[in-house]
């Protein structure tokens, strides 16, 4: 667990970059689908959504530069800087409460003016709350004002957000309008904002504001092990996501939200990469200057043994001595005056000085071996060594840093390697949910219409360019369908009326003639009879000349519904011609044929014609002949004649009658 958390802090730079990134992404999704919020009335609360989003983002980035800049180039942060960015925090959670205000208002409470009114009063009433302490008696600290902005503003507004992002979901008007799912991903997001408020709004910088002493960052690492930022950075990252998939975008949009992610992975292992190496750099560069420091030392320890030596051996001071004092004092005044990191290395630098100019004072003519030269030279030589001792441990620890940093950046690419690896697969899952899928229904659809299925429709719920290309799919399908269906109904239109009288509704000769061989091979296969009805009109041309051809016309079709109202389903009433009829009867025998030829001629006989009684006989009747098959005739022609010749005698015996075969 400790080697989590020291890896997730050495790369807290990254954590910062992709907690920004997605913040950024959020308001680009927002924006990009602006047009379907603005169709629903609801694009104002999230015009502050966006703005939430690119300051809150800013003030992440800015914590991501100041961690590169302290790592990287070991630059702290100024205060200014400091104000500047907790402002911007400040800023970035009363846009988001805002858009929490209205967005709750605008679904629930459908009162705009006051959620304007409550959305202005909540940030006014805390920036009164920080005025009134920062002009206390003691003035409030940056960290205190950090803390007081995330419990009085972060966390309402994550909570409010999350209230109001849920009723978004269930909003039917809206979903209609963005892609499959939109519902179930906005839900989610729900948990997004809700653990972002509790991540951002209750774990603060160490105060002594309320509970910021013992709920803060520096608790929740030592408690948890894992840094609070990266608990941020993923909720940020869930609601970035789950709102980006949940917007109307077109693909060359989503592609360059997956290219995004790409290069944002890129840009923070360049980030953490850049970060390890200025480090390893930095403390190389310390090691060579320890060396070289060390070189110097181990010339000044050298030299002054020497000037020790020379000076007890000989027993004078000549010209050699003075050599060796002059190359002494050069390396002692050199190493004076460079920068020692080290404030003790600085004093012990004074020490040996200091002992250096006893040491000449006890020189001063022939050296005695008094005992206190002989300490004050071993002080010297101890004070030189025991900075060289310092220096190899401050190259130890170099070294160390040089090895954790070497194994922290061989873990990162490990680790992003998976990471990438998991990214690339979620990636590839993506395309085939907006590319593949698509294109494979869009094929299935032309596959459809090519065997001739016109009904076939494509459901595609994308709000992309592939939704598009449905609709225009959909439409000309529907085009289709229809000219086909008007196409079938004229081609039935015209088989109609190629078959039927278009006086009297009934069949006509060339439909009867064909029907008539049918029905007699189907009698001869069944062993069945089957029977004619020729029937003709008595002195209708006396009743055309009368009362002209319109009141003809008028009792042809009367004649004709009167035959419908008389006969079977099954049996064929057809106009022979003029004002002749005749009625083929399948498996139908004489007998049976003669009784429906008396009920005809009977209910023509009853019929209220007009002017019936103008006609010679007094009414308008029908004569009846009647021939049946095998009885009569075995073939069309002889069975025809058969029925006409009937007909004939039923005319010459007096009309209005029916007479067989």
């Amino acid at each position: 667990m400790e080697s989590i958390t020291n890896f997730l802090v050495e790369n807290l730079v990254a954590v910062f970059f992709l907690y920004g990134a997605s913040f950024y992404a959020l308001s680009f999704a927002i924006i990009l689908g602006i047009k379907t919020l603005r169709d629903l009335n609801i694009a104002r609360p999230f015009l502050f959504l966006i703005l939430f989003g690119f300051t809150h983002g800013t003030v992440e980035m800015m914590d991501a530069l100041s961690i590169f800049r302290l790592k990287a180039f070991d630059i702290a942060e100024p205060s200014f800087y400091s104000m500047i960015k907790v402002g911007l925090l400040c800023l970035s959670f009363a846009f988001l409460l805002i858009f929490a205000i209205r967005l709750l208002f605008a679904e629930r409470l459908k009162n705009g003016k006051a959620g304007t009114y409550l959305s202005v009063i909540i940030p006014l009433l805390a920036a009164v709350h920080f005025g009134v302490s920062f002009f206390s008696s003691e003035p409030i600290r940056i960290s205190d004002f950090d803390a007081s902005v995330r419990y009085f503003i972060a966390f309402p507004s994550a909570f409010l957000s999350a209230v109001g992002v849920y009723f978004l979901s269930k909003k039917k008007e809206l979903l209609d309008k963005l892609p499959q799912g939109a519902g179930k991903r906005l839900h989610i997001s729900v948990l997004g904002f809700l653990s972002y408020g509790v991540f951002a709004g209750l774990i603060v910088p160490e105060s002594n504001y309320l509970f910021a002493s013992f709920l803060n960052y520096d608790t929740f690492l030592a408690n948890v092990g894992i840094p609070v930022q990266v608990f941020r950075a993923v909720a940020a990252l869930s609601i970035a996501y789950l709102f980006t998939v949940a917007m109307a975008l077109s693909l060359v949009t989503k592609f360059w939200c997956a290219y995004g992610v790409i290069i944002a992975a890129v840009l923070i292992v360049g980030i953490s990469d850049i970060t390890a190496m200025n480090q390893i750099i930095s403390a190389q560069k310390n090691i060579t200057m320890l060396h070289l420091e060390d070189e110097r030392f181990y010339e000044l320890d050298a030299t002054f043994t020497k000037m020790g030596t020379y000076l007890y051996t000989n027993m004078k001071i000549d010209e050699g001595f003075e050599k060796a004092k002059s190359n002494f004092e050069k390396e002692l005044n050199y190493l004076k005056s460079i920068e020692h990191k080290e404030k003790e290395e600085e004093i012990l630098l004074s020490k040996i000085d200091e002992g250096y100019r006893k040491f000449l004072n006890m020189s001063k003519g022939l050296p005695s071996k008094d005992e206190k030269a002989y300490l004050l030279v071993e002080e010297i030589n101890d004070n030189i060594n025991t900075i060289s001792k310092m220096h190899r441990d401050e190259v130890f620890l170099h070294l160390n840093k040089i090895h954790r940093l070497s194994n922290h950046t061989f873990n990162t690419h490990i680790i992003v390697f998976i990471v990438a690896t998991f990214v690339f697969l979620f990636i590839g899952y993506r395309f085939i949910k907006m590319i593949l899928v698509p294109l494979i229904t869009l094929k299935r659809g032309i596959t459809e219409t090519r065997k001739g299925n016109l009904s076939h429709r494509i459901g595609l719920h994308t709000h992309d360019e592939f939704q598009e290309i449905a609709e225009e799919y959909n439409r000309m399908a529907e085009a289709l369908l229809d000219r086909n269906q008007r196409l079938e109904k004229a081609k039935d239109e015209m088989e109609r009326l190629s078959i039927t009288d278009g006086m009297t509704g009934l069949f006509n000769y060339r439909y009867f003639y064909g029907t008539l061989g049918s029905e007699i091979e189907r009698a001869k296969r069944y062993n069945k009879t089957l029977s004619l009805l020729m029937v003709d009109i008595d002195d209708f041309k006396h009743y055309n000349d009368t009362h002209g051809h319109l009141m003809g016309d008028e009792v042809l079709r009367h004649i004709a519904k009167i035959f419908r109202d008389n006969i079977r389903k099954v049996d064929i009433p057809n106009r022979y011609g003029g004002e002749e009829f005749i009625i083929i009867l399948p498996f139908t025998g004489k007998e049976n044929a003669i009784n429906v030829a008396e009920k005809i001629r009977e209910a023509v006989e009853r019929y209220p014609f007009l002017f019936k009684e103008s006609q010679p006989m007094g009414n308008l009747t029908v004569s009846v002949g009647v021939a049946s098959y095998p009885e009569d005739a075995k073939e069309i022609e002889g069975l025809i004649k058969k029925a006409d010749d009937a007909l004939y005698m039923s005319k010459v015996i007096g009309k209005n009658r029916v007479y067989e075969a």
